[in-house]
């Protein structure tokens, strides 16, 4: 179990990968769907424990539909990841 599951549409309860964003160096943003920061924790240190040490959580809340200040501040948060 773990990320295969992942791809494979089985993974735990809650833990939904929806997008994800490769970067032209070494590194990704990706969008999760979980119930809880601690819950993707979680699943990290079970299955990524390499990639917990360098991975960073970014807790973003969406509503429906979309409004202008939500696209803006996740185009501004990605905008300071990139440029760490």
């Amino acid at each position: 179990m773990g990320f295969n599951e992942l791809i494979k549409g089985t993974a735990p309860e809650g833990i939904e990968l929806c997008y994800t964003w490769a970067r032209t160096d070494i590194g990704a943003f990706c969008l999760w769907k979980v119930p809880s920061v601690e819950a993707l924790e979680k699943f990290f240190r079970k299955f990524g424990p390499t990639m917990l040490k360098t991975t960073k959580f970014y807790p973003v809340l969406q509503v429906y539909p979309g409004s202008i200040e939500y696209e803006l501040s996740l185009l501004q948060a990605i905008v300071d990841m990139a440029s760490k």
